[in-house]
């Protein structure tokens, strides 16, 4: 037989809101961040916890976004200084 899920409710609720333009800008804002998620997953061990300790895992999130951040500071000046050279000196 068939029957309604439990979530029945929660899910129409999601699907009205995915229709909103609240949504649209968390969507907006969501895929600014996605990537770095990504990276940090990808390039920086946060697939999995390295250690059992809540404290210990902290650590490790909060160094890996000291990583990114210090990573995209280095491409922030590297392009300044692009661009700055390209620019003419004016005489």
């Amino acid at each position: 037989s068939a029957s309604v899920s439990v979530y029945h409710e929660e899910l129409k609720a999601a699907a009205f809101y995915n229709e909103t333009k609240a949504f649209q800008k968390d969507k907006a804002i969501r895929a600014r961040i996605e990537p770095k998620f990504g990276e940090a997953k990808r390039s920086h061990g946060m697939a999995r916890a390295l250690y059992r300790c809540v404290e210990k895992v902290d650590l490790q999130v909060r160094l890996t976004a000291i990583v990114l951040n210090i990573k995209r500071i280095f491409t922030l000046l590297k392009e300044l200084k692009a661009s700055t050279l390209a620019e003419p000196i004016a005489a």
